[in-house]
């Protein structure tokens, strides 16, 4: 997707907020959430590149709002969260990890980090063999880019020439350890360089840098069927989990974040680029919020799921 339309930037904005919209009110629903706030460029940028039929495999931080963007209602996605009666996964999986197939969003079917790259790698064989034009696309942390997951996966989708978009959501954390203490050399970027993938890294922050280098990303490997890789350097704005106090982050790094809030900055480059005045963005926000609010509250009068309702019924095909 480009950005560089006043329409498309707009779009593009409503989603950015409707995704911090989402995050905040699972923050209130889980301490045990893991929050994608601050992040919201690097997600909307990277899933709005994907053509209709593309296989998706997002990070899970931010699953939910690229599983909106594919058609999923938020009803749905809060009923899962709240295990309420008519959840498409009858309360045996929790978002963000079940995904949404008829979206073409992949679950995290083992909840471990790293296997969704070997699955996205997977995915890309099937499309190939089959003789289809679609990609896949997956995202993951820079954690996960430490794993062996990782590396035996870049191995082989260059080795096999695979179509999938590699893009690494940089947000400078392990858990609690810093990307800097945790990964060698200069970028996660340069590690895929050298499995010969085409690589690129840009500020994660800045949607319109995203929406291009990904666009672009994937511009490749439809054509060219064959890997890319995008990293994007962002920050995570809370702990590791929303109860994290996150002790072992410096304050300052902190409020440099906040002051290069994703959704700020773009709203600025509407303003300044195309016109679009503060009123109209202030009408997106109050919009986004009541959209996800509204939803919440739809899936909180539906009633509780109990271990009753936790049978056989399509779990074994007899």
């Amino acid at each position: 997707m480009s950005v560089h339309t006043v329409e498309d930037g707009i779009e593009a904005y409503r989603a950015m907020a409707v995704s911090r919209a989402i995050e905040q009110e699972c923050v209130k629903l889980s301490g045990l959430w893991y929050p994608s706030i601050g992040e919201e460029a690097a997600i909307i940028g990277t899933f709005s590149s994907a053509a209709p039929g593309d296989v998706l495999y997002p990070h899970y931080r931010g699953s939910l709002v690229v599983q909106w963007m594919r058609g999923r209602p938020l009803e749905d996605i809060f009923r899962v969260m709240l295990h309420r009666d008519g959840a498409a996964t009858k309360g045996r999986h929790a978002a963000p990890f079940d995904g949404h197939a008829a979206g073409q969003v992949m679950p995290f079917a083992s909840i471990m980090l790293g296997p969704n790259i070997a699955m996205a790698a997977g995915a890309a064989w099937a499309l190939t063999q089959r003789g289809q034009e679609e990609i896949a696309i997956c995202a993951f942390g820079d954690g996960t880019a430490g794993t062996g997951d990782f590396h035996e996966t870049l191995n082989m989708a260059a080795g096999l020439a695979l179509p999938v978009v590699f893009v690494c959501q940089n947000n400078q954390f392990s858990i609690s350890t810093p990307a800097s203490a945790a990964l060698s050399g200069t970028s996660v970027a340069d590690w895929a360089a050298g499995y010969g993938i085409p690589s690129v890294k840009v500020d994660g922050n800045d949607l319109v840098s995203v929406a291009d280098a990904v666009g672009q990303a994937v511009d490749h490997t439809r054509s060219e069927r064959s890997p890319s890789f995008v990293e994007l350097s962002t920050y995570r704005r809370t702990g590791h989990f929303a109860a994290d106090p996150a002790r072992y982050r410096e304050r300052s790094d902190l409020e440099r974040a906040e002051a290069a809030d994703p959704i700020v900055r773009f709203a600025e480059h509407l303003t300044a680029k195309h016109g679009v005045d503060a009123d109209r963005i202030a009408g997106i926000d109050r919009g986004a919020a009541e959209l996800v609010a509204e939803a919440l509250d739809t899936a909180k009068r539906d009633r509780e799921l109990t271990a009753a309702d936790l049978d056989l019924t399509g779990v074994y095909d007899r």
